[in-house]
């Protein structure tokens, strides 16, 4: 069977072009998704360093509080009642993010308690919450965070002071910083999640779907085991000597939509490119 010129042509010629196409079509949209969805990871992990220093910086004021409440008493263990709550006063107004301050030293007990938006202070032991000796550090206590600071003279524990601020507090500097399509969890660095008074339903079960075993500054998928096919992508990073870490997790299908978008305007480019070289052969 002998070929027309125009099945020649059309065999020869346009085939292979449209071959050549194909593989470019591919390759093209295979880029663009790439590239954009490995610049919306980059900004992920980012966005949650971004939260984690900025958050590292609020909460850093608490240890720095607690520490010169400290120091003042082992400077002047004597001071009266009522400048002890002076500097439990001066210590709120410097560390906006806590809402109570505390001292308590000395055989018999003494110290005083001072809670945000109160005119007075409380005495020890009378306040129900100030339970000295707890371990130093940080603490979870329901919807409230505590960090207790010891108290030595002499290598003898003399003493305890405390700071607590609600975990909500924390989620509000967040919110101050976070992006509308990103949700962002704090948690220890055991795995507990903070969990604010208030949280929404859907945020609470997608904190439980946050994996323990989550390497930092790396983006992992909630879902489905490839990432461009998951429902959520996340993102976590440890806040620098701290135990906590913020985890920034958002929808694959909002941070690859300009994949999407970019990967239709190369299909769209080429698929007219090839019209056109098509066309202008056969006729």
């Amino acid at each position: 069977m002998r070929l027309t010129i125009r099945s020649k042509l059309v065999l020869f010629t346009v085939l292979p072009i449209v071959a050549v196409f194909s593989v470019l079509f591919w390759l093209g949209v295979s880029h663009a998704r790439d590239h954009v969805s490995s610049n919306a990871q980059r900004w992920l992990v980012g966005h949650a360093q971004h939260q984690a220093s900025q958050l590292a910086l609020v909460l850093s004021q608490v240890p720095l509080l607690a520490q010169s409440l400290g120091d003042l008493v082992l400077a002047e263990p004597s001071q009266p009642q009522t400048l002890l709550y002076a500097h439990l006063i001066d210590g709120l107004r410097r560390t906006p993010i806590a809402q109570t301050a505390a001292i308590a030293h000395g055989k018999p007990e003494r110290g005083a308690v001072m809670h945000r938006g109160q005119s007075a202070g409380e005495t020890l032991p009378a306040t129900s919450g100030a339970a000295p000796m707890r371990p130093a550090g940080w603490q979870i206590d329901g919807d409230r965070l505590r960090f207790n600071r010891a108290i030595y003279r002499q290598g003898q524990r003399i003493g305890d002071t405390w700071v607590e601020l609600e975990v909500a507090d924390v989620y509000a500097e967040i919110a101050r910083r976070r992006s509308p399509d990103v949700t962002v969890f704090v948690s220890r660095d055991d795995g507990t999640v903070l969990i604010p008074a208030g949280m929404s339903p859907e945020s609470r079960r997608m904190a439980q779907l946050i994996p323990l075993d989550t390497p930092a500054d790396e983006v992992r998928t909630l879902g489905e085991d490839t990432p461009s096919d998951a429902g959520y992508w996340l993102a976590s990073t440890q806040l620098p000597a701290s135990p906590w870490r913020v985890t920034a997790i958002t929808p694959t299908e909002t941070v690859l939509l300009p994949a999407r978008r970019e990967a239709s305007m190369v299909a769209t480019s080429l698929l007219l490119s090839l019209a056109v070289v098509v066309l202008s052969l056969i006729h």
